[in-house]
C-alpha cells in the first residue's frame, strides 16, 4: 500500500490518515516532525 522498498522505513501518517513521509534507511531526527503533526 506504501510501496516500501526496504527496512528500516518510515512513515509519518497525519489524524487524517493521509501520507505525509516515507524514509528509507536509518532516519534519527523524526521526533520534530512527528511533533509537528500531532500539533495539527
Amino acid at each position: 500500500m506504501y510501496r516500501l522498498q526496504g527496512t528500516p522505513s518510515s512513515i509519518l501518517i497525519d489524524k487524517e490518515g493521509l501520507l505525509k513521509k516515507v524514509s528509507f534507511g536509518a532516519v534519527n531526527a523524526l521526533e520534530p516532525e512527528i511533533q509537528q503533526l500531532l500539533k495539527q
